[in-house]
C-alpha cells in the first residue's frame, strides 16, 4: 500500500518520499495517538486534568484503597511518574492517601468529595471525547479496533521486564 492508501499524504509536502515509513504500523499508531491526545487536551482544558490524572481518579473511585503501584503497572508508568501524578492530585485535594486494599504496609489512594466532583466532569468530557474518536469509524470498526489493540497489547505484557515498563507510557 502506498502513502495515499495509508492516509499519511494529507500532511506531506509535495514530492516527499516516505521511503517505506508509511509501511510501519507503529508510525500510524503513534500518529493516531497524537491526534487523540491533542483532542483530549483541548477537551480537558477547562477541567485541568491530564489523561493519567483522569485515569488515576477513575481507578481510585472504582477501587478505594488501590495502591499507586498497581495503577503504574497497568499503564506501564515508572514510580517517579506515578508519584508525581498522585502528589499533584493530593495537592489539589482530589485524592487522599490511606489504608490500602493490598495490605497494611501499602498506602492506598482514596478519592475525595472534590475528586469525585472533578471525576464526574471528567467522565462527561471523556464521553464526548470518545464519541469524537469513534466518529471516524463504524461501530463494527470500533469493535474490531478494540479487539486488535487488545491483541497487540496483551502478549507483550508477559515479555516486558520491570525495567522496560518504565519506558512505555500509554496515556501520554
Amino acid at each position: 500500500m502506498g502513502e495515499q492508501d495509508r492516509g499519511m499524504a494529507s500532511g506531506l509536502p509535495d514530492g516527499m518520499d516516505l521511503d517505506g515509513l508509511d509501511e510501519i504500523l507503529g508510525v500510524h499508531v503513534s500518529l493516531a495517538n497524537v491526534i487523540i491526545l491533542q483532542h483530549f487536551n483541548r477537551s480537558f482544558a477547562d477541567i485541568g486534568l491530564t489523561p493519567k490524572q483522569t485515569a488515576t481518579l477513575w481507578l481510585a473511585a472504582a477501587n478505594p484503597g488501590i495502591a499507586q503501584v498497581d495503577i503504574a503497572r497497568l499503564f506501564r508508568m515508572d514510580r517517579a511518574t506515578m508519584l508525581g501524578i498522585t502528589n499533584s492530585l493530593t495537592d489539589q485535594d482530589l485524592l487522599d492517601r490511606g489504608p490500602s486494599i493490598r495490605s497494611g504496609r501499602t498506602v492506598g489512594l482514596h478519592i475525595t468529595p472534590a475528586g469525585a466532583a472533578k471525576l464526574a466532569a471528567a467522565k462527561a468530557a471523556v464521553a464526548r471525547h470518545e464519541a469524537w474518536v469513534k466518529s471516524a469509524l463504524t461501530p463494527a470498526e470500533v469493535d474490531q479496533l478494540f479487539r486488535l489493540l487488545i491483541k497487540l497489547n496483551r502478549p507483550r505484557e508477559a515479555e516486558l521486564t520491570d525495567a522496560d515498563s518504565g519506558s512505555l507510557e500509554l496515556l501520554g
